[in-house]
């Protein structure tokens, strides 16, 4: 088995951020009471977009798209920023 260190790091990396983006989201979303069950409201769509990513395979990413996939998250921490600051999310 041939193992790529930098790579390695690289999804460990993205992971962590990965998870800390969609906890800030959840928390969003518990702070406004929704559930599940509010498949209609907008955050829950987002959780549900964050838990498809997060379940990808990242191993059988090559370097190049690990790059975008963090390019991706980075983005979406911002996005979740903007709604923290946001009065209201509904």
């Amino acid at each position: 088995m041939n193992l790529d260190y930098k790579k390695t790091y690289k999804i460990e990396l993205l992971n962590e951020f990965a998870n800390s983006v969609y906890a800030k989201v959840v928390n969003l979303a518990i702070q406004q009471d929704l559930t599940p069950a509010d498949e209609n409201h907008f955050l829950i769509k987002l959780i549900e977009q964050f838990e498809e990513m997060l379940n990808l395979d990242l191993f059988k990413q090559s370097m190049a798209e690990l790059d975008d996939l963090m390019a991706y998250w980075e983005n979406m921490k911002k996005y979740a920023e903007n709604l923290e600051t946001s009065s209201s999310v509904a």
